[in-house]
This record gives structure tokens, sequence and C-alpha cells, in this order.
């Protein structure tokens, strides 16, 4: 068994705060609290896509390539040290800069970002060279090309008052080309693994062509929605996103075969993973109707795609990744416990009841314009999510307090 990576762990807990700071952020847009500063709709953004979505899915990556691959820790050293620093303080700035309407300090905090998400694909291409593993970590390649392109994009959009322009097409490009790829290609190797089941020959040949189909289908979206503005490209952009909504189609499709053969041991992650594949694929067929309702349906896509849907999905593996290597990080080589004195799945069952509830009623906040009510139930959710990291920071702290102690991650018992 392949232990706990801490440098994983660290890069996934950072960005769980970090959701919180989403979701305070949220609340100070809608108005239910008050402070001073400046671009708060581009602090909301930064935070969501580089401060909690990036560090979740660079985090889940690592744990998942030495699952994978079987590398036993992630080398030299100082590029340990280096990644998990220059992560931390490069959002940091990129935050603090469009809070202050820095330029400079926004600019300095991308290139740096870029600089880590350079070193963790070093890893990654250290791997992908073993050609057993090509799935997933070709998705995973691929989309970290788009991310590292959005950045540099970025870099030449900031106008003096520290505003990133031409949002909309960025947000295609993350969203569309790293989230997306990304995560098409751990939910079909994810999934599977946390409810114990394998993955046969015929999807692994037919998930080989969908990394061709998702790929080429990403970047002609992204293409289509830079030139839009004709009838022909408009129309060519809308019959790109179909057949994007039905490589989703084939993967809710095929994901329900695995789910329901057989019965499924661990249902708390498969409350939060059906929920939010349900909400993000809503919030995607939401984007083939912005035209008619522009202001209102953008926000439900939004919010469905990323709030609702991807937060899901995201928590849910956090609540399996962070609790079973934990789980072998305390426990190897000793009697352990049942790793549901860290999942506490009745516990996490009811944090994702709650949070599915503020979700409906912030939707029909988002609706009816009742931005109040958005804030409200936005707090409720804050005080879930609150919950939700108390206890995974709680489990965290076990394995902190016993680190000097317990076998170290990169060895096995037989080697102490």
């Amino acid at each position: 068994m392949y232990r706990g990576e801490p440098l994983a762990l660290y890069t996934i807990l950072f960005g769980l705060i970090n959701f919180n700071m989403v979701l305070f952020f949220g609340i100070r847009l809608s108005g239910l609290i008050s402070f001073k500063g400046y671009n708060f709709v581009q602090v909301h953004y930064i935070l969501a896509y580089f401060m909690w979505i990036l560090p979740v899915v660079l985090g889940s990556q690592l744990q998942f390539f030495r699952s994978l691959t079987g590398l036993r820790k992630y080398e030299p050293n100082i590029l340990r040290k280096y990644y998990l620093l220059s992560l931390i303080l490069s959002t940091i700035m990129m935050v603090t800069g469009t809070f202050t309407r820095t330029r400079m300090l926004l600019i300095i905090g991308i290139l740096v970002l870029i600089s880590t998400v350079t070193i963790h694909s070093y890893w990654l291409v250290r791997v992908i060279k073993d050609k057993r593993m090509h799935f997933p970590l070709n998705f995973f390649f691929i989309s970290n090309l788009y991310l590292v392109i959005s950045m540099v994009y970025i870099l030449f959009n900031i106008d003096r008052y520290a505003i990133i322009e031409n949002k909309d097409f960025i947000t295609h490009m993350l969203s569309f080309g790293w989230i997306n790829l990304s995560l098409q290609g751990a939910i079909l190797r994810i999934l599977p693994m946390f409810i114990g089941k394998s993955i046969n020959l015929r999807l692994k040949r037919n998930i080989e062509k969908l990394h061709i189909y998702s790929t080429v289908i990403s970047f002609l979206i992204i293409l289509l929605y830079y030139f839009r503005g004709s009838l022909i490209i408009d129309y060519m952009y809308y019959l790109t996103l179909v057949l994007f909504i039905l490589s989703w189609v084939w993967i809710i499709y095929e994901l329900a075969r695995i789910i329901t053969h057989k019965k499924n041991q661990y249902l708390v992650t498969l409350i939060y993973f059906i929920t939010g594949i349900f909400l993000m694929f809503g919030g995607i067929v939401l984007a083939l109707f912005i035209d008619y309702n522009y202001i209102v349906i953008k926000r439900l896509h939004i919010h469905f795609s990323l709030l609702f849907g991807l937060a899901f999905l995201m928590l849910g593996a956090i609540h399996r990744i962070t609790s079973f290597q934990i789980h072998t990080l305390l426990y190897i080589g000793r009697d352990a416990p049942s790793v549901n004195k860290l999942l506490k799945p009745k516990i996490f069952t009811i944090i994702a009841i709650g949070m599915l509830i503020t979700f409906i009623f912030m939707t029909f906040g988002f609706v009816y314009d009742d931005f109040i009510m958005v804030g409200l139930f936005g707090f409720a959710l804050l005080l879930l999510s609150l919950a939700y990291t108390v206890i995974i920071f709680n489990n965290y702290l076990k394995y902190w307090r016993n680190r000097s102690t317990i076998i170290p991650f990169d060895k096995k018992a037989s080697e102490i």
C-alpha cells in the first residue's frame, strides 16, 4: 500500500482553507456584510480558481500519481520545499495584488505560480513515461498545459488597476481545458477506485478514445468562443458545446454501470460524487441557454458548475483522500482501528445534505435577484464548510502529533 504523501495533504488542506475564503468573499458580494477594498469580484474569482480549485486538483494528482506508479517520494527535497512555499505565497500575492490594486504584485504572484505548476508538471512527466500508467495521467498532463497557458494569457491582460481583462475567455480556458480534462481523467479512475470497483479492458480502450475526443472538443470550444460574433461561429460554438455535453453523458452512463454493478461500501463518497456530477452537469447544460437570459442563466451556470457541482466533487475527494491517507500514515505496522473513525460517514452525510439544502435556496436567490437570501444561505454554507474543515483538520492533527513516532511515509514497515 502506498501511504499518504504529506506534500499532497498539505496542498489539499491549503485549498480547503481557501474554500471558506471563497464563501466569505461571496457573502461580501451579496451585500450581507461590508468592508473596504477593491476588485471584490476578481478577488472572489482568483480565490475560487487559484486558491481553492488549483491546490485541491494539484494535491489530489500528487497523491494519485504515487498510487498509480509506486513512486515513493517526490524529489529532490529542495523542489518539495519550494513547491509548497511558492504555491502559498504566489496565491496570496495574487489576491493581495487584486485587493489593493497593486498590478506588479499580481504579476509576480502569477509568475511564481507558473513555476509551481511547472514543478508539478515535471513530476508528472517523470511518471507518465511508463505506458502502463498512460491513463489518466494523459488527461492531467494536457490539463496542466491549459492551466499554464491560461496564466500566461492573464499576464498580458492586466490593466493598471490590477483588473484582469477578457475574464470570460480566460474562464473558458480554465474550465473547459484545465478543470474539465483533469476532472474527466480523475473521476473515471478515482470514483471506481474509491468504491472498490475495477475498470475493464473495454472501458480502458474507450477512455483512451475519450481523451482524444475531449482534448479536441475542449480546444474547439475555447477557439470558437474567442472568435464569437458572427452567426456561423456562434452556431458552431453551440454545436461544439452539445458535443462536449455528450462526453459527460457517456461518462455518467459508464459510472452508473460501475456503481450499480454491486453493493457499494462507502456510501458517503457516492453521496458527494453523484450529487456533484449531476449539479455540475446541470451547470454545463445551462451554458446552452445563456443568450436567452444572460445575467440570470450566467449566474446559475457558474454557480452550478463551480460552487455547487465541483465543490461537491472536490469535498468528496478531500474527505476520502485525506481520511484514508492519514489512516495509512498513522497505522501501518500497527493494530489499526476502522477507517470509519476518520471518515465519520454519518457526520459528513449530514453536512452534505445541509449543503444541498443551502444550494437549493441560494438558487432561488439567484433567480429572483434576492442577494440577501443568497448571502444568508451563503453564510449557512460557510458554517457547514467550517464544520467540515475542522473535522478534516482534526484528523490531520492526529498525524501531526504522532509524526515523530510513526513509520516515515516513504518507508514500508519491513524496512524499519
